[in-house]
């Protein structure tokens, strides 16, 4: 929740996600590595390219829209993390 509140605040890191949960940032990343085996910094922008995805797939907005709506400030470094992530360019994905 506290991640899904932030998700358009490119300014949102590891350090306002650990203060948010009361906790220190090797904590949170402890307890985010045991859960979904990810550190924290990875988990937010998992965050938002799963929400990029869903948004691509739903809206008509632009690439460059969405890249910043889930908090991304440079697009190209968007494109690259998200055909990391998910095998595919923003724009592939939205065309298949």
């Amino acid at each position: 929740e506290a991640v899904e509140n932030n998700i358009g605040n490119e300014e949102f890191r590891v350090d306002d996600f650990a203060d948010l949960m009361n906790m220190s940032v090797s904590q949170l990343n402890r307890k985010l590595n045991a859960l979904v085996d990810q550190p924290a910094g990875s988990f937010i922008r998992s965050m938002r390219l799963q929400l990029s995805a869903d948004l691509l797939k739903d809206t008509q907005k632009t690439v460059a829209e969405i890249c910043y709506m889930v908090g991304f400030s440079d697009q190209s470094y968007f494109s690259r993390a998200f055909k990391k992530q998910f095998g595919k360019s923003p724009t592939e994905l939205r065309s298949s």
